[in-house]
């Protein structure tokens, strides 16, 4: 049977060629700290570069602990790392074996053994200048005072939108030149030096940072905020495997709620017996508030899917800088919880965040209370959670909601430090 170790190998491989497109060079930093975005992002869980950086070694002996395991294949569309393990198909090759002593033979003195000898110096000796030439200290980056990039929308509101880049590096001696529209480095793509346009198509609302890249050094970046009019609900597979399903036109007016039925989520082509995620979006410019001190308070509930064991549902409050967060879950799945406000990120694993378990069949009112980067996170009008943070995270730009199975929201309200309302919506 294979052993853990041979899965991280896998697991390694899979990672390089799906976000680096290079199974077998050794990542570098700024690749490794766009991994360990990508985790927490997708898990909520932040992961050291120094954690990742022993993943990488060639002597790994000790397997990471099993919630570390569990945020690093979330990058892979993963659940956790039994499900990796269950979905990968080792080959032979792919696992430790133990290589058993040769005989040894009597070695005969021919022209045809000094030529292999001869042979194998050569294939020593280039060996030693490849090393030699990767280990050479790199050609330092020469970068103007000013370089050019911006980005301009072809649709003032709504998704798809195309997202027209313009630059200019044509004075920029370097080896290669990236823009990557968001976080997740799967979104990369190589420009070329000499040209001035690049186009790129967004799927998804959000307050996206679009970088420019030189070689692996971030040299500028763009703000993107891509709106949505009014509340959209998607729907898109937990693998990215595909083009996500806008459901607005589906919807309801005036049943009270804003709800995606299993049966709206199966006439629109969505197999609910894969992985999915439901998200509602509503992506604008929230005037009058910022980051540091709001509260939002919303109702929601999920619908009974027979193959989700653990049911979540995730707030997430999008600001110009980054994502403030909460999740919740059944009572006796909380070990798998995550939050992030600010700064501060917390996970079940090493905090105690057992009272964000709830019967989520049943309607839950949940609250964020920020006042001056103080946070309390209430449930059903009880405070059941505290959190503070120190940076500053800018306007509040746009909130969504995520499901793993179908499920409503209802009432929503966003009022800013003064209490006054900003936001309101009953459906």
């Amino acid at each position: 049977m294979a052993a853990d170790k041979d899965y991280m190998e896998h697991y390694r491989a899979q990672v390089q060629a799906r976000l680096w497109s290079d199974p077998h060079t050794r990542p570098r930093q700024r690749e490794l700290e766009q991994l360990a975005d990508q985790i927490e992002q997708r898990s909520g869980i932040r992961l050291s570069l120094s954690t990742l950086k022993r993943l990488w070694r060639d002597d790994v002996t000790q397997v990471p602990h099993p919630s570390t395991l569990n945020a690093l294949v979330s990058v892979l569309g993963h659940t956790s790392w039994a499900d990796f393990k269950q979905a990968t198909v080792l080959t032979p090759e792919l696992q430790t074996t133990s290589i058993p002593p040769t005989k040894p033979v009597r070695r005969i003195a021919s022209a045809w053994w000094w030529a292999a000898a001869a042979s194998a110096a050569l294939v020593t000796l280039l060996v030693l200048l490849q090393a030699t030439n990767r280990t050479a200290s790199p050609r330092p980056l020469v970068l103007p005072a000013d370089i050019p990039f911006q980005a301009d929308k072809t649709v003032t509101v709504g998704v798809p939108n195309t997202v027209q880049f313009r630059y200019d590096v044509s004075h920029i001696t370097a080896d290669s030149f990236f823009i990557q529209q968001s976080w997740d480095p799967r979104d990369k793509e190589a420009i070329d030096p000499a040209s001035h346009y690049r186009s790129s198509v967004y799927y998804l609302p959000g307050f996206h940072r679009a970088k420019l890249i030189v070689n692996d050094s971030i040299v500028r970046k763009v703000r993107i905020h891509i709106k949505t009019n009014g509340w959209l609900p998607v729907a898109d597979y937990a693998d990215n495997s595909r083009e996500p399903f806008y459901l607005d036109k589906i919807t309801e007016p005036g049943t009270g709620d804003l709800h995606i039925t299993e049966a709206q989520l199966a006439a629109a082509g969505v197999d609910i017996s894969k992985r999915f995620q439901l998200r509602y979006y509503n992506i604008r410019d929230f005037e009058h508030i910022t980051s540091d001190s709001f509260t939002l308070q919303a109702r929601l509930r999920l619908d009974s899917l027979q193959n989700i064991p653990c049911p979540r549902a995730q707030v997430t409050i999008v600001t110009e800088e980054d994502i403030f967060y909460l999740q919740l879950t059944t009572p006796g799945c909380v070990g798998k919880l995550y939050l992030g406000m600010g700064e501060t990120r917390q996970g079940a694993e090493n905090h105690d965040l057992s009272a964000l378990g709830c019967n989520l069949y049943d309607w839950q009112t949940v609250q964020v209370h920020n006042k001056e980067k103080q946070v309390t996170i209430s449930l059903n009008h009880q405070p059941v959670h505290t959190v503070s943070y120190k940076k500053d995270f800018g306007k509040i730009v746009g909130i969504v909601f995520n499901f793993i199975s179908p499920g409503a929201i209802d009432d929503v309200i966003l009022k800013n430090g003064q209490g006054d309302v900003i936001y309101e919506t009953a459906f």
